[in-house]
C-alpha cells in the first residue's frame, strides 16, 4: 500500500483511500498461508478472524451511515467542532489502546470458528462494498456535521470515522502482513 496520509482532505479521497486499502487486504487474505489464515499467533487473530472483524466493523459502520440524518442528529446530536485529521483520529484510538481498549463483543469474529477462505473473502467483498456505497449520499459538509458512535472513540465525526477506517484496515494489514512474514 502506498498512500499519503495528507491527501485524505475530501470524501473522494478517504474513499479512495479506503478502496485501496481494502484491495491490499483482499489481496493478502487470498495469499496468506493456510497456517496464518486459519491459527491465532501470540494470542493475535489469525488472518481470518482479522478479517472477519473488519468485516464486522465495516458492516456496522455502513448501518450508522444508512440512518437517516435527521435521526442520527436527534440520538447523537450535531458535531459542535471540526474534524480531526486522520492523524489526530489514529493518535487518540492508538492513546486508547495503550491503555487496554480492545474489540467490544459486537466486534468480536464470528464466522470464523471454522474458517473458511471463500465465505471470510465474500462476507470481507461484500461488507467493502456496503461501507463505500452507504457513504454514497454524503456531502462534505454533512460528513463534518453529524456524530456517530465509535466504541473506543465515543462520538465522533462521520469524516472522522471514514478516517478511522482506513486506519483500522491498514492496522490489521500491517498486523496480517507480520504473520504472514514472521515478524
Amino acid at each position: 500500500m502506498h498512500y499519503n496520509d495528507t491527501k485524505m482532505a475530501t470524501k473522494e479521497m478517504i474513499k479512495s483511500a479506503l478502496r485501496e486499502t481494502m484491495e491490499a487486504l483482499s489481496g493478502l487474505v487470498a495469499t496468506a498461508s493456510v497456517q496464518s489464515f486459519k491459527s491465532q499467533s501470540n494470542g493475535k487473530w489469525g488472518v481470518a478472524q482479522q478479517t472477519d472483524h473488519l468485516s464486522i466493523a465495516n458492516y456496522i459502520t455502513a448501518s450508522g451511515f444508512a440512518m437517516p440524518k435527521p435521526v442520527l442528529k436527534t440520538v447523537f446530536k450535531s458535531a459542535n467542532r471540526i474534524s480531526q485529521p486522520y492523524d489526530e483520529v489514529v493518535w487518540r484510538y492508538q492513546q486508547q489502546l495503550s491503555q487496554g481498549a480492545k474489540a467490544p463483543l459486537p466486534f468480536q469474529p464470528l464466522i470464523t470458528r471454522f474458517p473458511l477462505r471463500g465465505v471470510v473473502q465474500k462476507v470481507w467483498a461484500n461488507s467493502c462494498e456496503v461501507l463505500l456505497k452507504a457513504t454514497e449520499n454524503w456531502t462534505e459538509e454533512e460528513l463534518d456535521a453529524y456524530l456517530l458512535p465509535h466504541p473506543i472513540l465515543g462520538k465522533i465525526t462521520a469524516r472522522e470515522l471514514l478516517l478511522f477506517t482506513v486506519y483500522h484496515i491498514r492496522h490489521h494489514y500491517n498486523s496480517m502482513k507480520a504473520m504472514q512474514t514472521g515478524n
